[in-house]
This record gives C-alpha cells, structure tokens and sequence, in this order.
C-alpha cells in the first residue's frame, strides 16, 4: 500500500476517526460476496503508523472470502483501484502461502524520512515536500 497520512487518524481501526485499516477493510468487505451477516474481512499488517504519517511500501494481508468464481490478487487490485479514495493505493498484489501473516512473517522494516528534490514525481507529490 501507498498512502497520504494527511487525512488519516493513523493505521489501525480507531472510531469514530477515518484509518487506513478501516476504510481498506470496508472497501474489502464491500467487494466480498453478499450474504446474511456480510462478514467484514479483517486485514493484519506489517506495521503501523500513526495519525499524519504517509506510507510508500506497507505490506498488509487478508484471507479472501470463498467465492463461486476465482479471484486473483489483479482482479482485487483493479477492483479497489476503482473504489479506493484518492490517498490510499494498492500498489501491488500478490497471493501467498495459506498462513501467511505480514506482521509475524515480515523479514525487515524500515523507516525513511525523504527530502524530495523535485526530480521525481509520486503519489505524494506537493503534500509531503521538504
């Protein structure tokens, strides 16, 4: 995931407060099959940042739903695509191994404070410039 902290209380689900985790779980959500009780899907990542902070490389994971049709890891990047809000994108997706857990299987973390030299141009663009 990339994403503006700007407009976010954060990562981690805190209401009433807008959150990365919250609104990719309720766009997730959306996106699964209906059904009676519409089972929300729960996403684990890899770290958490809090309210402001942006993100350019955080890793989160999520068991998909059973569907009547299969459902790679493009389809559900193309179909949040369409859905997400403008400072949170799904950089890339890629299925894995059943058991997988991005906090517990992450092999490293880093944590990077950029100046931007105005050469290149990114999703942050003019919102976080030094």
């Amino acid at each position: 995931l990339q994403y503006l902290g700007t407009h976010f209380h954060g990562f981690e689900t805190n209401p009433p407060h807008r959150t990365v985790q919250s609104t990719l779980e309720s766009h997730l959500t959306a996106l699964s099959p209906a059904n009676d009780e519409k089972a929300p899907i729960r996403i684990t990542a890899a770290s958490r940042t809090d309210a402001g902070a942006h993100a350019r490389g955080q890793t989160v994971c999520f068991s998909a739903p059973s569907l009547p049709y299969p459902r790679s890891p493009a389809a559900w990047k193309s179909l949040l695509e369409k859905r997400l809000p403008r400072d949170l994108v799904v950089a890339a997706a890629a299925a894995v191994p059943r058991g997988f857990d991005a906090r517990r299987d992450a092999v490293a973390r880093g944590y990077v404070y950029r100046l931007d030299d105005g050469e290149d141009g990114d999703v942050f663009g003019g919102a976080v410039r030094w």
